[in-house]
């Protein structure tokens, strides 16, 4: 995951709503992973799709053309003509969204569903529901490939340095992997397709949860600026 620019540019396109539940008592929200489409993957959209469908614990799928990536590339950025006018229709690519909701697994599949023929990329993120009815959120931070120790470093010392944040860790890309395969285990043939992802092409991370202020999901962009950090996500807390 992660690995283009593209994908980073995506992230915007695919930030779920901040409002929809009810209820004194909110569900766990779901997790939405979006599968980016190769530019030759349209012989085959009918296929990937019915692979997508095919993995365990995903609940719906969704295809979003190039066309519709555009109109909401537009409407995410309206207030900054400049980056419109500076970015090309036809640069976002088509994509699958698929909703996991099981948060537990939910990074599985979406490395699972990244090996398919024809899925460049894939993000994971919140599913639809009201983000600000939970006291706490999960934020994955996956890191760039050529990462320095100081970067790393200055990455930690920042997320240490927030309020109300819990279960900070680190995790190599076969940490990753290996806590995942004991999450999957009586999850279908998940572990099995899980075990077929090369670790080395799983990033290094940080993950942890962070308490809501008064509702309000926090403000993360001082994270998102620091080198050798390669996207901020916000998930639910069942994937930290």
């Amino acid at each position: 995951m992660f690995r283009s620019l593209a994908t980073v540019v995506a992230l915007a396109l695919f930030a779920s709503p901040l409002s929809g539940c009810t209820g004194d008592d909110p569900d766990p929200l779901p997790a939405r992973i979006s599968a980016l489409l190769d530019r030759d993957a349209d012989a085959q959209q009918a296929a990937i799709e019915a692979r997508i469908r095919a993995v365990p614990a995903v609940t719906s799928v969704t295809f979003v053309s190039r066309e519709a990536a555009w109109e909401r590339f537009k409407q995410q950025f309206a207030d900054a003509p400049d980056l419109i006018a500076g970015t090309k229709p036809d640069s976002l690519p088509a994509s699958f969204e698929a909703t996991v909701a099981d948060g537990s697994v939910a990074e599985a599949v979406a490395l699972v569903i990244g090996t398919f023929d024809g899925i460049t990329d894939t993000t994971l993120r919140n599913g639809d529901g009201d983000v600000t009815k939970y006291e706490q959120i999960g934020v994955l931070v996956p890191l760039k490939s050529g990462v320095t120790d100081g970067q790393r470093a200055a990455v930690e010392q920042l997320i240490r340095g927030l309020p109300r944040t819990a279960s900070i860790r680190y995790e190599t890309g076969e940490q990753t992997k290996a806590r995942l395969l004991q999450r999957c285990k009586g999850k279908g043939d998940l572990a099995a397709s899980l075990e077929k992802v090369d670790a080395s092409e799983i990033p290094a991370s940080f993950r942890f949860r962070i308490g809501l202020h008064g509702g309000k999901i926090p403000q993360l962009a001082d994270l998102q600026r620091l080198d050798g950090v390669e996207a901020m996500l916000f998930v639910p807390v069942e994937v930290i």
